[in-house]
Parts: structure tokens; C-alpha cells; sequence
């Protein structure tokens, strides 16, 4: 099912090559409306339709590259969240070591503290004696989490970028189609006012409507 813009790209479709395409219409509204004019509005409507294609492939792949971000965090904070359960169970008593492993800490819900938290974590199990091998019982692979851990910087940085291209192809798009819509109002009034009474059928007769 079309969405309104490519509805709105159809109308305009109809207009400027229903124009330009007529030898007769040309002809009638030159006065006003020159071969470079008219050139004008099919250079607008191609650039917004090649802008528009593009910003569809921008936006997949900022979805994509957001999506694997999100997998791969929500798979490492799940590891963690057992990692801190199982330091739980092994210290029960020994509430310092609990504390260096920073178990007080709540886990934080914002990414960069996340990321922190998850990382100082690792490092300080890294750092505490046979704790790797335990948390080893319960499937807990520290190297695993510190490959996770650099994964996640790499994709949190593509993620980023391919967001920020998105948003800039999507600016572009915007302001084309506000400068096509200009263009396509001007040239519907011009034709309004060389087409009047019978004469618009010529017009209804290559797809284009004036009102």
C-alpha cells in the first residue's frame, strides 16, 4: 500500500511530465513557463526520487545497524546479570569483595554508565583469584564478555553514524519536496489561468488536474 508521499509523488508525476510532454501545452503556457523552467521541475521531481530511494536504503541500514547493537547488549546484560547473581552466591559473607566487584552498585539504565559498569566489572573479576572458574560453572565466559564488551563499541559507533546519515538524507528530502510542492503550486496556478471552461479536458486528457 502506497504512503502518502509516493501518492503525492504520483500527482506530481502527472503534472510536470504531462507538461512536458504535450508539444501543445508547451507551446500555450511559454510566456511564462521556458524549456529551462520546465526542465527545472523534472531536475526537482528525479533529484527528490533518487533522494527518496536513498533515504529508504539510509534508514535500513541505520535500523540494522541499531538492531545488532541492541542484540548484542541485551545478550551481554543478560551474562552480566548472572555474573552479579553468581558473585552473590560465592561471596554471600564477604561483603568487600562484594564491593570491590561493585554488587552495591544498581545497574545502571543509560548506555555510557551501562557500558562502565559492565566493563570496570569485568576487569575486577578478571583481577579477583579463581572467580573466572567459578562463574565458568554457570556458563559465564569473562573473555567472551570483553569481546562482547569492544563488539558493542564498534557497533555503537556505526550505529551512530548510520543514524546521523539518515537524518541528514531525510533533511535533504524534506526540503526538496517543500521546493517541488512550491514549483508544482506555481505551475497548476499558471495552467489554471491559460485553462479555463471547456479547454481543461485537454489537461484531464494527459492525467493533469488544476485544483
Amino acid at each position: 500500500m502506497r504512503n502518502s508521499f509516493e501518492k503525492e509523488m504520483d500527482k506530481i508525476r502527472l503534472l510536470i511530465f504531462g507538461v512536458t510532454g504535450s508539444p501543445d501545452i508547451k507551446e500555450r503556457i511559454a510566456p511564462l513557463y521556458t524549456e529551462e523552467r520546465l526542465a527545472k521541475g523534472v531536475d526537482l521531481y528525479q533529484t527528490l526520487k533518487q533522494t527518496a530511494t536513498q533515504q529508504s536504503i539510509e534508514m535500513n541500514e541505520s535500523k540494522g545497524a541499531t538492531f545488532d547493537f541492541n542484540s548484542t547488549k541485551d545478550e551481554l546484560h543478560d551474562v552480566f546479570v548472572k555474573a552479579r547473581k553468581a558473585i552473590r552466591f560465592f561471596y554471600r559473607n564477604d561483603l568487600k569483595t562484594q564491593e570491590s566487584l561493585f554488587i552495591d552498585k544498581v545497574i545502571p539504565a543509560n548506555y555510557p554508565e551501562w557500558r562502565a559498569l559492565v566493563g570496570d566489572t569485568v576487569g575486577q573479576i578478571n583481577r579477583t583469584d579463581g572467580l573466572p572458574a567459578k562463574l565458568a560453572i554457570f556458563k559465564v565466559d569473562t573473555e567472551d564478555m570483553g569481546a562482547k564488551l569492544s563488539l558493542l563499541d564498534e557497533q555503537s559507533s556505526k550505529a551512530e553514524k548510520e543514524d546521523g546519515e539518515a537524518q541528514q538524507i531525510t533533511v535533504k528530502k524534506t526540503e526538496l519536496f517543500g521546493e517541488l510542492r512550491s514549483y508544482c503550486y506555481e505551475l497548476r496556478e499558471c495552467l489554471d489561468l491559460f485553462y479555463d471552461g471547456d479547454d481543461r479536458q485537454k489537461l484531464e486528457e494527459v492525467g493533469i488536474t488544476v485544483k
